[in-house]
Order: structure tokens, then sequence, then C-alpha cells
């Protein structure tokens, strides 16, 4: 039975209202997240424990799960991202393995092709004097990415940009925190002392009660109207003490509820700073740049070079008549990506740079893999929230299942919980 249906089934074996006396700030908290802190404290950016507060409505529940199933929406959209790049270095890979297993004169043939696209490649780069503009390996990269620089050169711009927004986002739910914890320790430091006051006064009153009856006794002194105006005072002091208590009480549930709320946000945010983070790590790491600025300007290098060797460019036709034939002959061996290779055919003359290219490939995979096993963590972490929640409380089924169908997350969630 999928996930989705699960929830269902509780729900329509339990149809009630929810009660939002029910909810227990220790039955909620700590058994939602019981055994899964751990998992945050591997990382550099860690999130908080989120709280329902002591008697949460209707509304910091949905709230609460609408979070999660937020996260989990996003998280797996980054996955899915990460993991088309990942299968895409998966097969340059494979296809490395499929050209270090030619051998014999397909192996002499196919280095005498490269070798050919090498030295014509060379007498352009000495006639038009590159190497003062752009080196081999970004001129190599740029050639192997042209098609898609454009739009990818965008897409780092628009990384970076949002990358600064997250940093911002983050500062100030941060001091936001900072400053709601401080302001709920001193609501409970008044509280102490509005307690300790009160107490003080129902001593201080019983003694003067206690001393008035000792001088009626004692004096025979008709001390009715002393009693009358103590306990009218003290009457009217408890009923100013109370409302005192009840107010902070009342601002401190408000100070609590900002408090989980700003907590909430800032989970998200990390959640969005740490993929975006992986994500322009990557990018940096696959063209071999520390900014977008870097790489626009090797882009706009690169472009004006090729314009120009495109117009003086005796060899042409001999250069494309080389890189089919390379492009033919590795189909013929099954390598899915064969295009790639006659922007970097020194690799195929060279171990070494062979072996730079499969180092290059691996750092990029275990990025990727880190980064989607951080996030699979996460979604785990959030399916198993709000499969307690069922568990204990059937009667959020409604709720549950309108946050599964919101964010179209049903799949993802049944994937997780296996």
């Amino acid at each position: 039975m999928s996930f989705f249906g699960k929830i269902a089934g509780l729900f329509h074996r339990k149809k009630e209202i929810i009660d939002s006396d029910a909810y227990e700030q220790s039955e909620i908290n700590s058994d939602a997240s019981e055994g899964y802190e751990e998992l945050f404290d591997r990382r550099e950016v860690d999130l908080e424990d989120m709280s329902l507060g002591k008697k949460p409505t209707v509304d910091d529940v949905r709230r609460y799960l609408d979070d999660a199933g937020a996260r989990i929406a996003l998280m797996n959209e980054r996955n899915e991202q990460f993991r088309k790049e990942y299968d895409s270095v998966t097969n340059y890979l494979s296809d490395i393995q499929i050209i270090d297993s030619i051998a014999g004169d397909s192996k002499k043939k196919l280095g005498m092709i490269a070798a050919g696209i090498v030295k014509i490649e060379e007498d352009i780069k000495n006639r038009m004097g590159r190497e003062h503009k752009i080196d081999d390996v970004h001129f190599g990269i740029m050639k192997q990415y042209e098609e898609s620089m454009n739009e990818q050169l965008i897409y780092m711009k628009k990384s970076e940009l949002y990358q600064a927004d997250i940093k911002n986002d983050m500062k100030y739910l941060d001091e936001e925190k900072k400053r709601l914890y401080k302001e709920q320790k001193e609501r409970r430091n008044k509280s102490v002392k509005v307690r300790g006051l009160a107490l003080g006064l129902c001593v201080l009153i019983v003694s003067v009660m206690v001393l008035l009856g000792i001088l009626w006794g004692v004096t025979g002194t008709d001390m009715t109207l002393a009693f009358i105006a103590v306990i009218a005072f003290a009457g009217g002091l408890i009923l100013y003490v109370f409302n005192g208590m009840q107010k902070n009480r009342y601002e401190l549930l408000m100070i609590d509820k900002k408090l989980n709320k700003c907590i909430s946000l800032l989970n998200s945010v990390k959640i969005k700073y740490i993929n975006n983070t992986t994500l322009l790590d990557y990018i940096c790491s696959k063209y071999r740049i520390s900014n977008s600025l870097e790489l626009e300007k090797i882009w706009t290098t690169y472009i004006e070079i090729k314009d120009n060797e495109e117009a003086l460019l005796a060899g042409r036709e001999e250069l494309e008549n080389l890189k089919n034939e390379l492009e033919k002959m590795l189909k013929e061996y099954g390598v899915k990506d064969s295009g790639i290779w006659t922007c970097q055919a020194a690799a195929l003359l060279d171990d070494k740079e062979m072996v730079e290219v499969r180092h290059g490939l691996n750092q990029r995979r275990q990025k990727l893999r880190k980064q989607i096993g951080y996030n699979d963590d996460l979604i785990r972490r959030d399916a198993i929230i709000m499969q307690k929640f069922l568990k204990k409380k059937p009667q959020l089924g409604a709720v549950v299942a309108s946050i599964i169908k919101k964010y179209a997350i049903e799949d993802t969630l049944s994937k997780s919980l296996k």
C-alpha cells in the first residue's frame, strides 16, 4: 500500500476534530525526532529541532507539517537535478573505460586521429597567439560545453545572487532568533520574580493579620476594620499580581510561537543555503573557475578567439574531417558522448591527461553523491516525523494527506520510508 493509501486508511478509521489540548511537548517533539538528531551533527550548517510549544493549535500543527512538506519537495527537486548530473558524469567515466579497452590497430588508429586534431589545433593556437589570452584547459572546457555555456553562465549568476539573498535571510533570522531567545529569557526571569514577589506578599499579609490578631487579643481593641482593610488591600494586590502573571504567560506563549516559526524558517533557509552552495561549488569545479565573473571573462575570450580562428583557419575542413572520423570510431565502440573527445583529444594520447580527466570526474561525482545523501537523510527525517504523527494521532490523516497532495511528494515519501 502506498504512503498516501496508508494515510487515507488511517483517516477513514478515525475522523475526529483535532483537540489542541491533546498535544504535549514531550510526546510530539522528542518522539518525532528520536534517533535523527545525529544526521545534522555531521554538517557544517546545523539545523535546529523545531518545537510545537506546550499547547499547539490546529494551525500550529498544520504549519509544522506544511514546512516539512515544503522541505521534502525542495530537496527532492534538487536531488533530481543532482542525479541527472551524476548520471552524466557516470556515463562519462564509463566512456573512459570503453576507450581504455580499445587495443591493437584500433588503438593506433585512434591515436593517429587524435594526434592529427591536436597538431592542427596547436598550429591554430600558435598563429593566433592564444596562449597569452586563455590556457588550453579552459579553452578545451569552453569548447566542450560551448552549446550550453550561455545558459550555464546566466544560471550561475542567478545562483550567486540567490546565494547573497539566502545569506541575508540567514543573518536576519539568526538575529531575530537571538532576540526572541533573549526576550523569552527575560520574560521567564520576570515570571520567577513575580512568583517570588507574590509569595513574599502572602507571607507579609499573613504576618500582618497574625500581628493584628495578637494585638486584638492582648489589648482588646477591635481590629475588625483593620482586618477588612488588610484583606481588601491583599485582594487588590493579589488581583494585580495575578493579572501580571497571566499577561506574562500570554507573552511567553506568543514569543514561543514566534520562536518556533523563526526556527522553522531558519532551517528551511539553511537547507537552501547548503544545496545552493554545493551547486555553486560543483559548477566552479566543473569549469575550473572561482565565480561567474571569471567564467564570463574566459567565455568572452573564447568567443573572440573562436571568431578569429573561424575566419583565418586554413585547415578547418581537415580538422572537421578528423573530428567526424574520431566521433564515428568512438560510436562504433559504444561511447555514449563521443563528441566530448573531439574537444580533449590530447587525453586520448597522454595517459597522464586521461588520469587527470578521470580524477576530476570522480571528484565531481563524489560531491554530487555527498549532497544527494545529505538531502535523502533530511527527506527521511521529515518523512518519519509525518509517519510518527500519524501513528500517535490518526486524526491528522486529512492534514498530512492534503500536504502530500499539495507538494506532490507521495512517491518521494514511499521511497524514503522503504
